[in-house]
């Protein structure tokens, strides 16, 4: 377990079906583990903590290789281990979600880079949460569909 982040581990916000079909490393450095412990103490631990239920990530560190895999953006915040997806069963969830982040910012302070809620052709849903290290964080919302 993370510390500060009792429900969520290294191993489970590095693990990529991607990398191991591929045969890909998917291993963070001190760096990015570093970060990735930030991501599940500030937004990920806090989100599960509020809603009382189990917050399922198909994502959140990516090695350059694993991201132009998947067909990742170049300057992800996943290749930082700045970023999660978060698999949501429905949008009404993805839109609770993200207004827990936004509600979060306006109370709290605690920023956000990227907020981009997402529904892909098969019908399901995720939400993308992401920060800047360095604490310049957009404030970015957006809703796509694939």
């Amino acid at each position: 377990m993370i510390s500060g982040a009792t429900n969520f581990t290294y191993d489970e916000l590095c693990r990529s079906t991607t990398a191991t079909t591929k045969g890909l490393s998917n291993n963070p450095t001190e760096e990015v583990q570093k970060n990735l412990k930030r991501l599940a103490q500030q937004y990920l631990q806090p989100l599960r903590d509020h809603f009382g239920c189990q917050i399922i990530i198909n994502s959140a560190y990516r090695a350059p290789m694993v991201n132009k895999a998947v067909g990742g953006s170049p300057t992800s915040w996943h290749l930082k281990g700045c970023a999660a997806d978060i698999r949501c069963p429905s949008a009404y969830v993805a839109v609770q979600y993200a207004n827990f982040f936004i509600d979060r910012f306006e109370k709290q302070g605690v920023g956000f880079d990227e907020l981009f809620l997402s529904r892909s052709r098969n019908g399901g849903y995720w939400l993308h949460v992401s920060y800047s290290p360095t604490g310049d964080n957009r404030l970015r919302c957006q809703i796509m569909i694939y």
